[in-house]
């Protein structure tokens, strides 16, 4: 059994700094790729796919 943590959306936008509506919109828009889903549809990203979506975040130069 794969023992990985995995994150929410919420929990991604949190990490990220951005809003669950932001996550949602990055998701529809194809700006972050769709995760797995456990069996009842949920969201499910891996802690690789946080770390990408951390690095779209633009920072304050």
């Amino acid at each position: 059994m794969d023992d990985k943590k995995l994150y929410t959306v919420t929990e991604v936008a949190a990490r990220a700094g951005v809003s669950v509506t932001t996550m949602y919109s990055w998701l529809k828009a194809g700006r972050v790729k769709e995760p797995g889903k456990t069996i009842s549809g949920r969201r499910r990203f891996t802690e690789e796919e946080v770390k990408k979506i951390i690095e779209l975040i633009p920072t304050e130069k």
